[in-house]
């Protein structure tokens, strides 16, 4: 793996803890794998998706994600599909039952669309280009978000969230979809604790030569303000 910048250090600050993690989606990303993390509220399935959106040059440039922050519902998720496939490629086209054919220019020709439009948008255009999506708070996986999760599945490599892990069932009758595993365990939060203990927590972690030159107090008041 590539050494990390200054940049990406400051980047990942909100992460300490979680190298074995970060390794763990960097590689599923690098080789192209399906990937789901699960882990209950507040133990950082968003904070790593968003870490792994905001270094993705550094991870693999030759990929672009698709990062539909919010799984709830099926529309969500192939609308903000579309918008990136029409930042990426430019006006779009769908070509109806009776050979009409609609152009998207804009996002908001997009909104206009009905879900199926939208979904044969994405499917239509994701061979063009090397895509990888990631679908947070990806919970529950109702049968119409499964179906489209399986109908990815060949298409693209995807990465979910949800607070619960769940079995992705495969409604063509393949058997069950290999999606790797990442548990996220919650996380020890030092603004729970007092000011001394945290500092001991945080040198435990990082070793005193990470930690700022200057006065255990006035590092308390930076990390405490």
């Amino acid at each position: 793996m590539p050494a990390m910048s200054a940049g990406d250090f400051e980047r990942t600050s909100s992460l300490a803890g979680r190298d074995s993690e970060t390794g763990k989606l960097v590689a599923s990303i690098r080789e192209r794998k399906h990937l789901h993390i699960h882990g209950p509220r507040g133990s950082g399935k968003s904070a790593l998706l968003e870490w792994a959106f905001d270094n993705w040059r550094w991870i693999d440039g030759t990929i672009t994600p698709i990062f539909c922050r919010n799984g709830h519902l099926l529309r969500d998720i192939v609308l903000h599909a579309a918008a990136v496939l029409l930042r990426q490629f430019g006006p779009l086209h769908h070509t109806d039952k009776f050979g009409r054919i609609r152009t998207f220019r804009t996002y908001d020709d997009l909104k206009s669309a009905t879900i199926p439009v939208l979904k044969q948008i994405v499917f239509r255009n994701l061979h063009k280009h090397p895509f990888f999506v990631l679908i947070d708070h990806c919970e529950p996986v109702t049968p119409r978000l499964n179906s489209l999760l399986t109908a990815l599945y060949d298409r693209v490599p995807v990465i979910t969230a949800s607070r619960e892990s769940w079995d992705l069932s495969d409604y063509s009758f393949r058997g069950r979809l290999a999606y790797d595993r990442l548990y996220l365990a919650p996380k020890l939060r030092v603004d729970y604790l007092e000011k001394h203990d945290s500092i001991a927590v945080m040198k435990k972690l990082s070793g005193p030569a990470q930690l700022p030159e200057y006065e255990e107090e006035a590092f308390c008041e930076e990390v405490f303000q």
